[in-house]
């Protein structure tokens, strides 16, 4: 599904839309979007489904072990298994 599309566009878009704005919380509209973006890139390929998580998973064990080193080396490797 391209963003150009009229599946996209039509119902796609006013539906990620709705309930984002109905969800109160920001943590409840990060997870809409976060959900929102993996349906989105597995209409697309499953590679960009994986490098979504991928990234996803990096910058959550970022955040949690506040480890620059240990981010830049779990994203190469993540990296180096994607490219062979």
């Amino acid at each position: 599904m391209s963003p150009d599309s009229v599946l996209f566009i039509s119902i796609f878009l006013p539906l990620c839309l709705a309930i984002y704005w109905l969800i109160p919380r920001t943590k409840g509209k990060n997870i809409v979007l976060l959900a929102a973006s993996l349906v989105f890139y597995s209409f697309g390929s499953l590679s960009g489904l994986f490098i979504l998580l991928g990234c996803a998973l990096v910058a959550l064990l970022h955040v949690w072990k506040r480890s620059t080193l240990l981010s830049i080396g779990v994203g190469t490797v993540f990296y180096m298994l994607l490219v062979q």
